[in-house]
């Protein structure tokens, strides 16, 4: 995430995304359920974003950090 006020920082992140309770890689394709609504949700077809940082957040310069992921939804026929 780059800092976008108060330096020219950045917080490096590693992430993964949680299904059924196993842990898969952010960048591999994940096959899960598709739901009308978030209404239908639940723990079985919910998938859980997970992201860490290399350090704690005390060891990053002070300000503001922002970025975007996005997560890409294709359905499978």
């Amino acid at each position: 995430m780059p800092q976008v006020s108060g330096g020219n920082s950045s917080i490096n992140l590693s992430g993964d995304f949680i299904f059924r309770g196993e842990s898969y890689q952010a960048l591999q394709n994940l096959r899960m359920p598709v739901i009308r609504n978030v209404g239908q949700s639940n723990v079985q077809n919910g998938v859980k974003i997970h992201f860490s940082s290399e350090k704690l957040a005390g060891d990053y310069t002070k300000g503001q950090y922002a970025n975007t992921f996005t997560l890409l939804l294709t359905p499978v026929i």
